[in-house]
């Protein structure tokens, strides 16, 4: 459903937890550092896989972030432009 709204334009982004199922944006995100990773992974490289890594160990190790959970999000930079036409 998420991703229907999302192709029928009324919904600007969907969020998924780990295990695939859909997540509201409270239940995933209150109270918690989000890492937000923008560009284009299509295919998904070790060379993207390792970047990820390297600014998630980065950004988790911010004074203001250190006391809370990390959630990293990916964004398909084709996802607005796509929309927009």
């Amino acid at each position: 459903m998420s991703l229907k709204l999302v192709q029928l334009g009324l919904s600007g982004a969907a969020i998924f937890g780990p295990p695939g199922k859909s997540c509201s944006r409270r239940r995933c995100c209150t109270k918690r550092a989000i890492l937000v990773e923008r560009g284009s992974f299509r295919p998904v490289t070790k060379v993207n896989m390792d970047m990820v890594r390297c600014a998630a160990e980065r950004f988790a190790a911010e004074p203001e972030v250190k006391e809370k959970p990390v959630v990293a999000a990916y964004g398909d930079r084709h996802a607005q432009s796509a929309r927009s036409r």
